[in-house]
């Protein structure tokens, strides 16, 4: 549940501080389905489709579309915890090892 919540507190400081809102938008969906399904609120599934995959794919694409763009330091810093939170969870549904 750690790592949903942080995600969500970066998602909105990408929100909040970055001009474009598309990418900061995406992040901000996918972290908030995550902790809704983590605090056990929601429960989603596509069938044999592993969710994870699909959240951890937007909060990738958020955060690095943000980075990509960004200059702040607070902003860049955000969009660095989204994209690698995304990217673990990428890596997580895949299967693969990370350490």
């Amino acid at each position: 549940m750690l790592m949903p919540g942080l995600a969500v507190a970066c998602s909105i400081v990408l929100l909040l501080q970055h001009r474009v809102r598309l990418f900061p938008v995406i992040a901000l969906v996918a972290s908030g389905l995550e902790l809704l399904m983590s605090l056990g609120v929601l429960h989603l599934s596509f069938g044999s489709f592993p969710l994870l995959l699909v959240l951890g794919a937007a909060l990738a694409i958020g955060g690095i579309g943000v980075y990509l763009k960004a200059s702040a330091k607070p902003v860049v810093s955000a969009a660095t915890i989204v994209a690698l939170i995304g990217l673990m969870q990428l890596a997580s549904a895949l299967h693969l090892r990370v350490l």
